[in-house]
């Protein structure tokens, strides 16, 4: 059996694609003036995250979820093993 990986959080990816549209809708609404005045429109980046210890990471389903929300063609790689 294959789970969906929202399986984990104890939620649908519909109802958590709802939840992160809901809350950037909230959070961002029309824009940021701030951001929109100096990040070019074209402007694109690249993040890594780094773990200096043993531990475990949270959230990796919902942090998903809003970068595809944002950008449906962000890459989000499989590097760690997901319980």
């Amino acid at each position: 059996m294959v789970l969906e990986p929202t399986a984990s959080i104890g939620i649908s990816a519909s109802v958590l694609d709802e939840i992160v549209r809901r809350a950037l809708a909230e959070d961002i609404g029309t824009g940021d003036v701030t951001t929109e005045a100096v990040v070019p429109a074209e402007a694109y980046a690249v993040a890594r995250a780094v773990c200096k210890s043993n531990g475990i990471l949270a959230g990796i389903p919902v942090a998903e979820a809003v970068f595809r929300t944002v950008d449906p063609e962000v890459f989000v790689p499989e590097l760690c093993e997901r319980r």
